[in-house]
């Protein structure tokens, strides 16, 4: 797709620029870098790097937009590429003989952001053949959901779909967000009731204990969470201002359901 720029509406990712163009607008793309230097992107918002809360202001996003957009040029830039191959011909050289040079970034659709939400988009990326993937799958899933740092994220994640969708209900008050807020209440409960306790002497934060609640009546409960994530689901899904929410809860659904597979 021929995405049009957007800080230059007329010039698209496929028209050569002349040096003249870097020149002129290399000022531009070192204003905004120190204009947006506290602000960065998150889950498709634009959130204080100090303590990701949401910023709402429509001149910020449009800012970020452009200065992204700025970024992915010059990196495109016949000069930085060339930068670029003569320091992966370098490492390949030192690594190996028989290295085969990878040059990233070197196409326009390479230098598109990319929402990393799946393991499978990660295997990808690293080159992970299927049959890797199953061991690793198999190995790790009959354990994550006994883990602290698995339930910790989820905790996290949870307690930032609380403070969007309370956010949300003191600016426009609604039937789903209220619902919303019910369910995301009820799964973080869970989560407090199945609480997974650890060795604060344990030379290792790895070294961690079962959680309390464990076997069939476990696999019960994990199930009634997996049933509360469908619920948030079609209640986020049913309410324009929350549908951005509804990604993260699908991630943590898919997590969940192909850990309790195993």
């Amino acid at each position: 797709m021929n995405v049009m720029l957007y800080h230059c509406s007329e010039v698209s990712h496929q028209e050569p620029l002349h040096c003249e163009w870097y020149e002129k607008e290399f000022p531009k793309i070192t204003e905004l870098s120190h204009l947006l230097r506290n602000v960065d992107w998150l889950d498709g918002r634009v959130v204080h790097v100090r303590d990701n809360s949401i910023v709402l202001d429509g001149e910020i996003e449009h800012k970020m937009q452009t200065f992204e957009s700025l970024a992915r040029v010059f990196i495109g830039s016949p000069s930085i590429q060339q930068k670029i191959q003569k320091n992966v011909m370098a490492l390949s050289l030192v690594a190996s003989n028989n290295c085969t040079p990878f040059v990233c970034f070197s196409e326009p659709s390479e230098r598109e952001p990319m929402i990393v939400n799946s393991l499978t988009k990660v295997c990808n990326f690293l080159n992970i053949s299927a049959q890797q993937r199953k061991v690793v799958r198999y190995t790790i899933c009959p354990q994550v959901t006994q883990m602290r740092i698995w339930t910790g994220t989820l905790e996290e994640i949870l307690n930032g779909l609380k403070s969007e969708l309370d956010l949300l209900s003191c600016q426009c008050s609604s039937k789903g967000t209220k619902m919303g807020q019910q369910i995301v209440s009820s799964c973080l409960k869970f989560l407090a009731d199945t609480a997974i306790s650890f060795d604060h002497d344990s030379a290792s934060w790895m070294q961690l204990a079962p959680a309390k609640v464990v076997g069939s009546s476990a696999s019960h409960k994990w199930e009634d969470v997996l049933e509360m994530f469908n619920d948030l689901i079609e209640c986020l899904k049913s309410e324009k201002e929350l549908c951005l929410l509804v990604g993260k809860v699908e991630v943590m659904k898919g997590d969940c359901l192909k850990s309790r597979t195993y």
